[in-house]
């Protein structure tokens, strides 16, 4: 009788841009998660703080400096000029940076996004970012937000090449809920979705997580939890994370 073959895993260098130019739609939630991700696989992962207005991920970062670990790694750049365009020669030390120090994490801030992408648009750089492993999540939020979503979205589509290259991924994020009764994943035809935590925003856990979210949370936190919320918590972020799991690794 023939044993069959072990399913191999590999791990792949995956940068990721997180582009969204409304304000508030959930991009650096989605790093916070994408930090917890790399801790959760023991994944080294260098996150980048792109977003030269409100820095939520440097603030993050500052936050958890003591506890991260060595798995999590970041830096903050600002690629806007002083005319609030993008600096070629920032961009292209950023662009060294995820070739070198892949995988990358680049949190965009809203005019950064909107810059990145006119520049995208105005300069042929599709193949260029293809060239490093470069998947780019958009942010899809519910609510008063959904339309400036998909007004970015449907101008990031006008970048030639770009939907031919297989690099976006829309995410929706239902953290606030959705649209209209409709799910913001339905809404949007998205790929990827962050749920609920709970359908009660007005509940004790859901206030205790947007608690632990502010103070700046790692892993190792959820075992500060009682045994019921963390199981929930647990598998929340597991929902998310087996979505991501074959963008990161070949064989999952």
């Amino acid at each position: 009788m023939k044993m069959k073959k072990e399913k191999q895993i590999e791990e792949r260098k995956k940068n990721v841009l997180i582009l969204q130019s409304k304000g508030g739609a959930g991009k650096s939630y989605f790093t916070q998660l994408l930090a917890l991700y790399a801790q959760s696989r023991n994944r080294k992962t260098h996150f980048i703080d792109a977003d030269n207005s409100s820095a939520s991920t440097t603030k993050y970062f500052e936050k958890i400096k003591d506890r991260k670990g060595n798995l999590l790694l970041y830096k903050n750049v600002n690629l806007l000029s002083s005319d609030n365009r993008i600096d070629r020669s920032k961009l292209d030390y950023l662009m060294e940076d995820l070739s070198r120090h892949a995988p990358c994490v680049v949190d965009f801030g809203a005019a950064s996004s909107d810059q990145m992408m006119h520049w995208m648009k105005d300069n042929d750089y599709v193949e260029m970012i293809k060239e490093l492993d470069v998947a780019i999540f958009l942010i899809m939020a519910g609510g008063n937000s959904i339309l400036e979503c998909v007004e970015f979205y449907n101008e990031m589509a006008k970048i030639p090449k770009l939907k031919e290259s297989g690099m976006v991924n829309v995410v929706a994020n239902e953290f606030y809920g959705g649209i209209e009764g409709k799910q913001v994943k339905e809404y949007a035809h998205a790929k990827f979705q962050i749920p609920a935590l709970t359908e009660d925003q007005n509940s004790s856990l859901f206030l205790d997580w947007k608690n632990m979210l502010s103070e700046g949370i790692v892993l190792q936190d959820l075992e500060k939890l009682t045994l019921f919320r963390r199981k929930t918590v647990h598998d929340y972020l597991e929902k998310i994370f087996v979505q991501l799991d074959p963008l990161f690794y070949d064989g999952k």
